[in-house]
């Protein structure tokens, strides 16, 4: 496993946070001029989100689908530079930078900015959850010998058989009894370019929530659900892979 330690290029291509809450949808819908407004400098960027259903139905043994058009269910905002995108919506609500990632101050400040006007706009009910998502894309030079070399989880090949891996995905759940959460955490090999195989390594964290937790707790439980998240990264890989990041 490597060492934990800031990356200067970490492979994150996208973080996202996002914290599960109710909204009244006529709330939503008539405050959605005012969420524009007030973005309008930093958010330019904002389009409707939509949601439709489907209805099934049998008639003379045969089953026909209806789509039900439920109409606007949130809004998304895009950042002037693209690199941010944030959803509210009924449901909760969300918030995505892209890569390249800066650092977990700023994104997290960003986060509680949003979110500040989320629950000052839209007056939510009860949070239920919370949760914080890295996706990596983890270059690695060809050609590739071993994969241990590089993760600490690396997949096996069972002796006797050909040797040559042309694909993998693995998917693990981890429990963090102190912090009470939860780690889905997928290890999956893209296509590769040129001289290079990408692997990605999506490490999403959560935590359920009951009763009621102020805006501070809030930002306070999500960065426990960080913590939780960089020691699976780091002790995901190899002080080689590390290396290829700092």
């Amino acid at each position: 496993m490597a060492e934990p330690r800031h990356l200067n290029n970490a492979p994150i291509r996208e973080a996202i946070i996002n914290i599960r809450a109710e909204v009244n949808k006529e709330v939503l819908i008539n405050s959605i001029e005012q969420i524009k407004q007030a973005l309008s400098q930093t958010y330019p960027s904002a389009e409707n989100i939509e949601r439709k259903g489907f209805e099934i139905h049998q008639s003379n043994e045969e089953f026909k689908h209806t789509t039900i058009d439920e109409g606007i269910y949130g809004i998304r905002l895009t950042s002037k530079d693209e690199k941010y995108i944030s959803n509210f919506a009924c449901d909760g609500f969300s918030v995505s930078r892209l890569e390249p990632y800066e650092d977990w101050e700023r994104f997290a400040d960003e986060a509680l900015r949003l979110w500040k006007i989320y629950i000052e706009t839209l007056n939510p009910s009860e949070k239920t959850r919370v949760s914080s998502r890295f996706i990596n894309e983890i270059v690695l030079p060809l050609p590739i010998v071993d994969f241990d070399e590089y993760f600490t989880a690396a997949p096996q090949q069972p002796e006797g058989l050909p040797q040559g891996i042309s694909n993998f995905f693995t998917r693990t759940t981890f429990t963090h009894e102190e912090y009470q959460a939860t780690a889905n955490v997928v290890l999956t090999m893209g296509s590769n370019i040129e001289d290079t195989l990408p692997v990605i390594l999506d490490i999403d964290v959560f935590k359920s929530l009951s009763g009621e937790i102020t805006l501070e707790e809030c930002f306070e439980e999500l960065k426990k659900l960080r913590d939780f998240k960089n020691d699976i990264f780091f002790k995901s890989i190899t002080e080689k892979t590390a290396g290829l990041y700092q």
